[in-house]
């Protein structure tokens, strides 16, 4: 299982992310899947943002992601990559 950083995408004109979870996962489609289903989604979707390396490194700026620098700060370290299909 990978661990992979998914949010609620809202809005389709002006895209902004919330509720970012960390869901762990066969593949990147299995992830977006049980974001929707633990979270009811039903107007509103969740999109697979990036692969988490280091779950530990990432937990506790979760609330703090919509800030564009610190998912910078994160990728730098190693700590989210791009999710591969």
């Amino acid at each position: 299982m990978t661990s992979y950083l998914v949010a609620l995408r809202v809005d389709e004109r002006n895209i902004c992310y919330s509720n970012y979870q960390i869901i762990e996962a066969d593949n990147k489609e299995a992830a977006r899947h049980t974001y929707n289903e633990i979270n009811e989604c039903s107007y509103f979707y969740g999109e697979v943002l990036a692969k988490v390396n280091d779950v530990n490194e990432v937990k506790p700026y979760l609330d703090k992601l919509s800030n564009a620098m610190v998912l910078l700060e994160l990728a730098f370290k190693g700590s989210l990559t791009k999710a591969d299909s």
